[in-house]
């Protein structure tokens, strides 16, 4: 997506969400800082791929995941897109990958922990 689009989605979504918390708290002066938005953005971004990858390898490996599996796709994802960023002129960063793979990270753990938890509780059955 091109720097100036990416700034306006990003401006939207902090007017938007700057007038809902304002509405709620009744604190007219209170604004959240767009950085804090962006690397929000980022994490969810990369829970959700985490989960759409873990459950994808889950399902076609009959049952049987390793973490490193989906970890190393979003791995491969993240850095990708961030050199992409670079070539195109955006800001990019290793940062930006390091928060990209927590999102992933914890959405991949939460799968193996569900999964676990409805392993036991078939075992008990």
């Amino acid at each position: 997506m091109p720097r100036a689009q990416s700034t306006e989605e990003s401006s939207f979504v902090k007017e938007l969400l700057d007038s809902m918390v304002q509405t709620v708290s009744g604190n007219q002066s209170f604004a959240i800082p767009e950085v804090v938005i962006r690397k929000s953005a980022h994490l969810l971004e990369y829970a959700f791929l985490g989960l759409e990858l873990a459950v994808f390898f889950l399902l076609n490996n009959k049952g049987k995941i390793r973490f490193a599996l989906p970890f190393i796709s979003a791995l491969v994802v993240a850095s990708i897109d961030e050199t992409i960023q670079y070539f195109s002129g955006r800001y990019s960063s290793i940062f930006d990958v390091a928060l990209d793979m927590v999102g992933a990270s914890i959405a991949i753990g939460l799968v193996f922990l569900i999964r676990k938890i409805f392993k036991r509780k078939k075992s008990i059955s």
